[in-house]
């Protein structure tokens, strides 16, 4: 009896040890996979042209290449922690469902203004959503930082591209005059007595920017557990490449200027500044290890969201959230398919035609061919100038509308241009708010360009979305959205008006707001088919 009782005594000590260093699959995982796979692939099937439009940007756009990447660092945290997944019963999360339609309704908005970043930050956040509605928030907590990073892989950031032109010029300026180099500044272009250097857009740093920022998260998750620094290396992984491409642009024209222009000015510099790049990223992890330590969350250390008891949930219940999943994910898709049969005006393009002059106003005549806007797929472009009485110097204008946009036809797209792109030297100037001739106040966006001619021209430009004025590319995509919920007639148009010559900056304005306090009224009307209040 007692050698019975014995091994009766040591038999559970046994499976519990079996337990602990082999922990089985969870009741309900076999079902809830499939079931998440199968909603998966719905949306992926559902949302073709926006992931794939994903793919192209990133094998397509140098700045997004590092997104190829997501997926796969993706995969890898999710495997890193595949024993402790396993290990919790799924449980779906009927509240979840509620976000996924949330997501297609903004991928459809997105959609009906043809902005392309917020259908593609729809479909990401549908994937982590189809996680927590199939699988539940335990699972969806263990994971979360994986889920997170997948936002990662969509293209987004290239609006910091004109800042951090700036703040490299501005940098590489300041940076030359402390070595007593002397130079002349103008916007993004400076003078050097032995040549002159822009600031391009592939010279911004925006790609530099973007990478280190994803892989400075990677890291700081991987080898921290205190939330102070992982933010503050992210913070680091922020400041840094921002500096350092300021850094590079400058020993690009310290080097230029030095070798009398045989090294770093052709494609040689971009390979230099990815050089530079892996330095600077090297140093940052060197620096990251020194204070190195357990993260929290690591597959030995990580902690679930406690679960009160209840039953495994069943096939149907895995069946019926994928189910609901998909058809609320891809309900955008569908609502954009029935909004698409609704009567459209496109093929019924009006007549349009520049105001004729008024007052001391004399036009419209044939414009000169210096000036070119770019504003692809547009319905109408219209052309001419204006000339005062007695005053040798025209005002240009340039109208290009638009009666039905979609993607490749839009009126707010970072391929149009106000300028030529490739020949005019630019410096935006921002938002500007003028006093007209008449005395009413007009918000206008002014950039000055420089061609290759060295003619100076001063342009002012502003966007009119179904009756309504606004000088940001934002609120006019808000317009074109309630224009078309309301079934509104009015095309959309960009108006800019331009003058060129030896003036200075005060002397063009002043010309541009006194042509605008007679015209504005005629040409707001010009784009809008009637009469301006």
């Amino acid at each position: 009896m007692e050698t019975k009782s014995s091994m009766s005594e040591k038999r559970p000590t046994a499976v519990v040890l079996q337990q602990e260093s082999a922990p089985g699959l969870a009741p309900g995982w076999p079902q809830a996979g499939l079931a998440l796979a199968a909603s998966v692939l719905v949306l992926l099937f559902t949302y073709h042209d926006t992931y794939g439009r994903i793919l192209y940007i990133w094998l397509n756009n140098g700045t997004f290449a590092h997104g190829g990447l997501i997926p796969f660092i993706v995969a890898f945290l999710i495997w890193r922690r595949r024993g402790e997944v396993l290990s919790v019963a799924p449980q779906p999360c009927w509240v979840a469902l509620v976000g996924l339609f949330g997501a297609a309704l903004i991928w459809l908005l997105g959609n009906l203004v043809d902005a392309g970043v917020v259908q593609q930050f729809a479909v990401v956040a549908m994937l982590p959503l189809l996680v927590l509605a199939v699988l539940g928030r335990r699972i969806a907590w263990l994971l979360l930082f994986p889920l997170a990073y997948l936002f990662f892989g969509v293209p987004f950031g290239e609006f910091l591209v004109s800042p951090l032109q700036d703040f490299t010029a501005a940098f590489t300026v300041k940076a030359l005059r402390l070595t007593g180099i002397p130079v002349y500044w103008e916007g993004r272009f400076f003078y050097l007595p032995s040549g002159t250097f822009e600031v391009a857009k592939a010279c911004s740093g925006v790609r530099y920017l973007i990478a280190s920022l994803a892989l400075g998260t990677l890291y700081a998750y991987l080898n921290y557990r205190s939330v102070k620094r992982r933010l503050v290396f992210v913070g680091l992984s922020i400041v840094l490449p921002i500096v350092a491409n300021g850094i590079r642009a400058y020993g690009i024209v310290l080097i230029a200027d030095l070798s009398d222009y045989t090294l770093a000015v052709g494609v040689d510099h971009i390979l230099y500044g990815w050089v530079f790049f892996g330095i600077v990223m090297f140093l940052l992890f060197w620096l990251g290890s020194l204070f190195h330590e357990t993260p929290a969350d690591s597959p030995n250390t990580a902690k679930v969201l406690p679960q009160a008891d209840r039953p495994p949930a069943g096939s149907g219940a895995f069946l019926a959230s994928a189910a609901l999943a998909a058809l609320l994910g891809g309900s955008g898709m569908v609502l954009a398919q029935v909004l698409k049969t609704a009567p459209s005006t496109e093929g019924e393009l009006p007549v349009l035609a520049l105001p004729q002059g008024e007052e001391a106003w004399q036009g419209p005549q044939e414009p000169g061919p210096a000036w070119q806007p770019v504003f692809h797929g547009a319905d109408r472009e219209l052309r001419g100038s204006y000339r005062a009485d007695g005053d040798g110097e025209p005002v240009e204008v340039y109208i290009a509308w638009y009666q039905d946009q979609h993607q490749g036809k839009e009126l707010v797209n970072v391929m149009n241009k106000i300028h030529d792109a490739v020949r005019d030297r630019v410096t935006p100037l921002g938002l500007h708010q003028f006093r007209l001739s008449d005395g009413r106040q007009w918000p206008v966006y002014v950039t000055e360009v420089l061609d290759d001619a060295d003619t100076r021209r001063r342009i002012w430009y502003w966007y009119e979305v179904d009756g309504q004025a606004t000088t940001s590319p934002v609120r006019a995509k808000l317009y074109e959205l309630i224009r078309r919920l309301r079934g509104g007639e009015q095309g959309s148009a960009v108006i800019a008006v331009a003058t060129e010559g030896d003036l200075d900056a005060s002397q063009a304005d002043t010309r541009l707001a006194d042509f605008l306090g007679t015209m504005l009224p005629s040409l707001r009307a010009a784009v809008r088919g009637g009469d301006t209040p």
